[in-house]
């Protein structure tokens, strides 16, 4: 079972606030929902450190710089 909790955020920019409200409005949400979509879709990507921590796991890549450039100029001769 989850218990919910409150989050109380102070000193919002009137500006910052209004056009929250906006954006809410337009999804048609209410300033709650909408600021909890917000916070969720931010925590839901990881950080820098876990982003870190995958690229270190995955296996070393072993490309020439000849390749690269091959690998540029098909990219390029194909738009």
């Amino acid at each position: 079972m989850h218990m919910n909790t409150h989050i109380q955020i102070r000193n919002v920019d009137k500006a910052l606030h209004r056009k929250i409200k906006m954006r809410a409005a337009e999804k048609d949400m209410s300033l709650t929902d909408y600021v909890k979509k917000l916070i969720e879709r931010d925590v839901e990507k990881p950080t820098l450190a876990e982003m870190a921590e995958r690229l270190r796991k995955l296996p070393p890549v072993n490309i020439t710089t000849d390749e690269i450039v091959a690998i540029i100029r098909e990219s390029r001769d194909a738009t």
